[in-house]
């Protein structure tokens, strides 16, 4: 299983990454969503876990991106924003969760862990 983290913060990215410390697990780390929409086609994760607030090119664009260009891509919303408009968006472009980054057991759950 391949897991792309996208994130600005590089602890956040550690801690994440440490979840999925299996020699059959994959992870591709981006910095910010630019990065992760120009990464998606070679690195072809299984599930793509998605921060809001990015520089440069915010969470919730390159999720929307990767899904319309991958209408098959698998994200799940990782973020200290717990805004209902940012929920919202989220669940009508067809992300698979939206998780506080506090409940980070949650994501393991949704992927079917």
């Amino acid at each position: 299983m391949t897991v792309m983290i996208v994130d600005d913060n590089a602890r956040m990215r550690d801690v994440i990454k440490s979840m999925f410390d299996e020699p059959e697990t994959r992870v591709v780390e981006c910095a910010s969503g630019d990065e992760a929409v120009r990464r998606y086609d070679t690195a072809s994760p299984d599930w793509v876990l998605m921060d809001i607030r990015l520089k440069g090119m915010d969470g919730i664009t390159a999720s929307r991106t990767i899904i319309n260009q991958h209408p098959e891509a698998k994200v799940i919303i990782v973020t200290e924003c717990m805004e209902p408009a940012l929920r919202d968006a989220a669940r009508t472009m067809g992300t698979y969760g939206y998780v506080a980054k506090e409940d980070l057991f949650s994501v393991k759950r949704i992927m079917g862990l």
